[in-house]
């Protein structure tokens, strides 16, 4: 005769912070896809670790592409309309990286949006709390577009916010 063993059915997997444009692993992805513009660039098939090094310490506090220039500048190199675009580009691979990041994230921990378009939520922005309606739901990013008309949103405008931070205004009718 078998024994039946009993266990717990597994648990879901609690979900790790959303991936943003400023973690350490995006912005490598970010730079590791503009090392061809960076080698044009340079006019060099070789780049340095250190050249690399420069980019990601700098992308962990900007992403202007001229302020990006400038401080490139202070450390030595010729700063020029090609330097800035360049630093552009960069900056959008990184934004790319995060948008993919989060894309799999969403897939990976099956996140769905809460709440439904119309639907009135709470939303704290600056340490005050608004209470606006759902406008639009991007599945792919993982946002809401929070119209709160006290701020001056019209129709199909306000801000993006993503769906983990919003709370259901409660009915009060």
């Amino acid at each position: 005769m078998s024994q039946m063993i009993l266990c717990e059915p597994p648990r879901p997997m609690e979900p790790t912070p959303r991936p943003t444009d400023y973690d350490q692993d995006i912005i490598k992805e970010g730079v590791r896809a503009s090392l061809g513009i960076i080698k044009d660039y340079l006019r060099d098939e070789y780049i340095e670790d250190q050249e690399i090094k420069i980019f990601q310490d700098l992308l962990q506090h900007e992403r202007d592409g001229y302020i990006l220039a400038r401080q490139l500048e202070s450390a030595g190199w010729f700063e020029d309309r090609e330097l800035v675009s360049l630093c552009d580009d960069i900056v959008d691979n990184v934004y790319k990286a995060a948008r993919l990041a989060v894309k799999e994230w969403l897939a990976a921990f099956k996140i769905e949006p809460k709440y439904e378009e119309g639907q009135l939520v709470s939303v704290v922005r600056n340490k005050k709390t608004y209470v606006g309606s759902i406008e639009g739901i991007d599945r792919e990013r993982g946002t809401y577009t929070v119209r709160v008309k006290s701020e001056g949103h019209g129709r199909h405008c306000g801000w993006v916010i993503a769906w983990e931070l919003p709370t259901a205004e409660p009915d009060i009718s």
